[in-house]
């Protein structure tokens, strides 16, 4: 323990002020307002680590918002503020791509809408029923076999629509030698 007191060249005490001075300046860099936003680099990093820590399953994009740097603080809250609704409605909603309607063309549904809505999806409902009623009675009357889903029941109507479709043979003879 009794190395003695420390010595320093001149370059050794440049060296260590040029680092001082750079954290110093790194320090200012990250707590320092940018622009007008009224946000440092150190709160929207946190920011951005909290997302991606809390939703991991989430691959965040890359935005590329021109200008932004230039942004009143004002500004930045108008953003801000829409992104929170934006977050509040998918969260609300879920995800677009996994909602009932997407790929629907139709951009709003309101009130007075619910009831054309309402009376259409009836309708489906009862000619699907029909639907399912009538293959299970031909399906019986041919020997087919079951029908449970939509594939097998479509497999089934094309399968009777190429019957309804073929010639009616009943005047042939078969079992003619002509046809042999």
């Amino acid at each position: 323990m009794d190395l003695g007191k420390p010595t320093y060249t001149n370059d050794d005490i440049n060296i260590l002020e040029e680092l001082r001075t750079r954290l110093n300046d790194y320090c200012h860099a990250v707590n320092t307002v940018v622009g007008e936003s009224g946000v440092t680099p150190y709160e929207a990093l946190g920011a951005l680590v909290f997302y991606q820590t809390t939703n991991k399953e989430v691959k965040f994009p890359k935005i590329a918002i021109e200008n932004m740097e230039n942004w009143s603080k004002e500004e930045y809250r108008k953003k801000l503020s829409v992104v929170e609704e934006l977050q509040y409605v998918i969260k609300n909603m879920g995800l677009p791509s996994k909602h009932t309607f997407w790929g629907s063309k139709k951009k709003v549904v309101l009130p007075p809408d619910m009831d054309e809505l309402t009376e259409r999806t009836e309708a489906s409902i009862e000619k699907l029923i029909t639907l399912s009623h009538k293959a299970q009675q031909y399906t019986t009357e041919v020997n087919y076999g079951q029908v449970t889903n939509l594939p097998s029941t479509v497999v089934f109507f094309h399968s009777l629509q190429r019957l309804v479709d073929s010639p009616n043979l009943e005047s042939v003879d078969l079992h003619s030698k002509k046809l042999a």
